[in-house]
């Protein structure tokens, strides 16, 4: 990619990464709207509803996820931050906390659907939700975390 691109190409990603951000938001609202709102939560086509909600709600996460990774890899090749924007923790405690702070965010949904006394519905997008993780990490923690290890950071 030409320095001429770079920029245009990192806005993009950015866009794209506002858009699955700005998607997820609106449906967890959607959720917590219908669980506080309809009146029978045992009907099956409110538990449908949310069921879907919920799987829809796990793919925004991973694209959004996604275009995480990919910004990162674009960031290794800009020019350097200033040293105050260094992370006093250490990249072991970052990369935890990054990946503990996403895989948090889907188990709300799960606690919010136990607290309704909703276990089904809980246990089935449990079950999707670790298939999420399953695949985020197969798709796109495993890789990168390898290309990171193999090229250093290229900085101009």
């Amino acid at each position: 990619m030409n320095d001429e691109s770079y920029p245009a190409y990192m806005r993009w990603q950015s866009n794209y990464s506002s858009t699955w951000a700005l998607f997820s938001g609106f449906t967890f609202t959607a959720i917590n709207i219908i669980l506080t709102q309809f009146p029978n939560l045992s009907d099956i086509r409110a538990q449908t509803t949310l069921f879907i909600l919920t799987v829809l709600l796990d793919t925004f996460l991973f694209q959004l996820y996604s275009r995480r990774y990919i910004i990162e890899n674009c960031v290794r090749i800009a020019p350097p931050l200033p040293k105050t924007f260094t992370a006093a923790t250490s990249k072991a405690q970052t990369f935890l906390a990054e990946h503990l702070c996403w895989i948090l965010l889907g188990v709300a949904v799960l606690l919010i659907f136990l607290l309704w006394n909703l276990v089904y519905l809980a246990a089935a997008s449990g079950v999707v939700g670790i298939l999420f993780i399953i695949l985020t990490y197969t798709t796109y923690v495993r890789p990168f975390e390898k290309l990171f290890k193999e090229r250093p950071i290229i900085r101009k």
